[in-house]
């Protein structure tokens, strides 16, 4: 899998969460697009970037004027002028930083293996997942879970009235 991290210039960096605990996400994409069935080779783009800019995308795609954990941007259907691509490219994942690290610390989750749920969350959308109905949120959060005790990341998801907020996407 081809997965490509980018972090803002303006996401400053703080101990909580070092740059090289983030690069780790890269490999945790690749393992979760293998568990998924991806195409091999299939592209994705990680960008961690600042509150402000994810509340902006947030408000001009999903009509939500607050600041929510990760979005993601399916790449199907691909405009014209990428359809001959030979490299499938799976979409964007975008993390609002500040915000991951401040849900992290007010669940008691280790920063790290917050920032991996969210990976996982979003590649899940990207395969299809959705929890916009009690049926569908069981299936994505069974799938979730099976994912993160499959990369040792100790979180455990609460169930929420399914369906997207402005905490999730």
């Amino acid at each position: 899998m081809d997965c490509n991290l980018q972090i803002a210039e303006d996401v400053m960096l703080v101990d909580a969460m070092p740059a090289d605990a983030l690069m780790k996400l890269e490999a945790l994409a690749a393992g979760v697009m293998n568990k998924l069935d991806f195409v091999p080779d299939t592209g994705l783009a990680i960008y961690v970037a600042t509150d402000e800019y994810v509340q902006s995308l947030n408000h001009q795609y999903r009509g939500v004027d607050v600041t929510t954990d990760v979005l993601t941007f399916p790449a199907e259907p691909m405009p014209e002028e990428f359809e001959d691509e030979e490299t499938p490219y799976a979409g964007d994942i975008i993390l609002a930083y500040r915000h991951i690290l401040e849900q992290a610390a007010q669940s008691n989750h280790a920063p790290a293996d917050e920032f991996g749920l969210l990976v996982i969350h979003g590649l899940l959308h990207l395969a299809g997942y959705d929890h916009d109905t009690p049926d569908r949120q069981k299936v994505m959060w069974e799938k979730q879970a099976e994912l993160l005790a499959l990369f040792n990341i100790p979180i455990v998801v609460p169930d929420f009235i399914h369906g997207p907020d402005e905490g999730e996407s």
